[in-house]
C-alpha cells in the first residue's frame, strides 16, 4: 500500500527501528519522504539527530527530569501529559531562548497515559501561561482500534472530537 498525496507520515523507530537497525532505516525513511520521527526515548531521538536526521522527531514517552536540555538542544517534540514534566520543559526553553513544539496527550479511555478528560479546565489554562511551549498536536491512544467489534473506539473518537474543540476553545492550534 501506499500513502496518498497531501497525506503525511509519522515513521515510528523506536527500539533500533523494531530490531531493523534504526542507521540505515531511518535515513532510507527521510529520503522516502516520512515528514516526521517517532520514538520513544530521548536518546533514540538524539541518536536521529546525530544520523542527521531533520524532519521533527516526537518522542512518544516524554522524557524523564534532567532531560529537558537535550529535548531544547535538539529541537526535539515531547509528547506531554503531565504538568510537572511541562512546566521543567518552559523553564529549560526560556533559558535558551527556544520556542519547543509538544503534542498535548490526552487519555480518552486507555487508562495509561495521557491528561484525564474531566481535568482539561485545569490543565489548559495552566499549559497556556507556559509561554516557551506551542502546541503542535493533540492525541491519544485507542485502547482497542484493532477490534472493530468493540464500542470503545467510536466512544473515544467522540471523546476526543470534544477535547479537541475544548482545546481550540481555550487558544490552542495543535
Amino acid at each position: 500500500r501506499t500513502v496518498g498525496d497531501g497525506c503525511e507520515v509519522l515513521a515510528v523507530v523506536k527500539a533500533d527501528a523494531y530490531g531493523h537497525g534504526v542507521k540505515s532505516v531511518a535515513p532510507a525513511l527521510a529520503a522516502a519522504g516520512a515528514s516526521m520521527f517517532g520514538v520513544a526515548l530521548v536518546e533514540e531521538a538524539v541518536e536521529l539527530r546525530k544520523l542527521g536526521i531533520e524532519q521533527p522527531i516526537l518522542i512518544l514517552g516524554s522524557f524523564f527530569p534532567g532531560q529537558e536540555a537535550d529535548v531544547v538542544e535538539y529541537q526535539l517534540t515531547p509528547v506531554l501529559y503531565d504538568l510537572n514534566c511541562a512546566r521543567r520543559l518552559d523553564s529549560a526553553s526560556r533559558d535558551a531562548v527556544e520556542s519547543i513544539d509538544y503534542h498535548l496527550k490526552v487519555d480518552t479511555g486507555m487508562g495509561r497515559l495521557g491528561f484525564r478528560v474531566d481535568r482539561l479546565d485545569e490543565v489548559l489554562p495552566v499549559l497556556k501561561n507556559l509561554k516557551s511551549l506551542n502546541m503542535s498536536g493533540l492525541m491519544s491512544h485507542l485502547a482497542v482500534a484493532d477490534e472493530p467489534e468493540r464500542p470503545l473506539t467510536a466512544l473515544q473518537c467522540e471523546a476526543f472530537s470534544a477535547v479537541a474543540a475544548k482545546v481550540e476553545k481555550a487558544g490552542f492550534n495543535p
